[in-house]
């Protein structure tokens, strides 16, 4: 009951700000991301207290002992490699690498990129500290650290979300720009199985930082479009 009253209000702000945006002649891309930002948020909310009080830990096991039936020493090697390649670390590094690329085209706007990235792994170590919990145990690889929510799946959702988003304006054919958006979304969703299948981190966790990931990237990019709109212009 609780839920349903929650998602009630959050829907009907959602709807509210598409009326608001329409009559005040607001961007209408603004609007929508706004609306999309707070519905994940509420999304995540409801997750989020799923796993503090353990009652998604049943759904969390399923797909664990799932997945622990069909493992084998190909996949493994494969799935390590990927996880490795897309280690927060490296996408950091190379999100800055790409940055300073925009920065010598004197793109200065684009170095949000790179912030977005940076902004990401600082929620992601808040909000690991701010769960505490624990990973399940992996017969593959050793990780360190808290599980929720994954830091691949953060990082790897804004690094490629932002990267789409800062480099689509270079591709004028309709067809490579929906090459580019399938690929982005299959890169994250392979980085992010590849943490369920190496059995590092539950589900839930992967789920919750895909949306950590996609609201971060939202508010970067609503920032964005707010500065080009003029809205953040001093008086």
């Amino acid at each position: 009951m609780e839920i349903a009253i929650s998602l009630f209000i959050v829907l009907t702000a959602i709807v509210s700000i598409l009326y608001l945006s329409r009559k005040f002649k607001i961007n209408r891309r603004i609007s929508l991301l706004i609306s999309l930002e707070i519905f994940l948020f509420w999304l995540f909310s409801e997750i989020s207290q799923l796993v503090s009080s353990k009652k998604i830990l049943v759904v969390d096991k399923i797909i664990y002992n799932y997945l622990s039936d069909i493992v084998n020493p190909v996949l493994t090697k494969v799935f390590i490699i990927i996880t490795n390649i897309a280690e927060p670390i490296n996408l950091i590094l190379l999100s800055i690498l790409i940055s300073i690329l925009f920065i010598v085209k004197k793109q200065w706007s684009k170095i949000g990129f790179s912030v977005g990235i940076l902004g990401g792994a600082i929620i992601e170590i808040i909000l690991k500290h701010y769960f505490h919990r624990i990973r399940p145990l992996s017969n593959t690889i050793v990780e360190e650290g808290f599980s929720f929510p994954s830091g691949h799946a953060i990082i790897t959702s804004i690094f490629f979300t932002l990267l789409l988003y800062y480099t689509l304006s270079y591709v004028k054919n309709e067809y490579k720009k929906r090459i580019l958006i399938a690929s982005s979304a299959a890169l994250i969703l392979l980085v992010s199985f590849s943490r369920l299948y190496l059995q590092v981190h539950w589900f839930s966790d992967v789920v919750g930082g895909l949306m950590v990931g996609i609201m971060w990237s939202i508010m970067i990019i609503i920032f964005d479009l707010a500065k080009k709109e003029g809205f953040l212009k001093k008086q």
